[in-house]
């Protein structure tokens, strides 16, 4: 079943919106280039008590390079996803061309598979 003009509006808003809220969440943790913000490892170590804090900063630092890719990976989808919209094939399966349902688009807009192929890459 094709999607309504009012349907894409609604997912559109949605991807619009999440595209926003992913942008904002990388620029806290990365630079302009993308890359990950690192703290300045032993700059401001006096003593061997600042060691506990110098840990800290590596676990954030390793954390945030996850994280930093899990967004980066779903900015890619979203984008995709968009460029689908303007080009009039958003909501087709990516392997097998059938419709995604509207309601699978709902929870996750930016999805490329249907239910179907999803299950059948695990």
């Amino acid at each position: 079943m094709a999607l309504t003009q009012e349907q894409l509006n609604e997912l559109r808003s949605k991807l619009d919106a999440t595209l926003v809220d992913i942008k904002s969440e990388l620029g806290e943790i990365a630079d302009e280039k993308g890359e990950v913000k690192k703290p300045e490892f032993g700059s401001d170590v006096e003593s061997t008590e600042d060691l506990p804090e110098e840990a800290d900063e590596a676990e954030e630092f390793a954390t945030n390079i996850a994280i930093s890719s899990g967004l980066k990976s779903r900015l890619e989808d979203i984008e995709q996803a968009l460029r689908k919209m303007n080009a009039g094939t958003y909501g087709a399966c990516e392997k097998c061309k059938m419709a995604i349902p509207y309601e699978v688009l709902q929870a996750v807009p930016e999805s490329r598979l249907c239910q179907s192929c999803k299950l059948d890459q695990k």
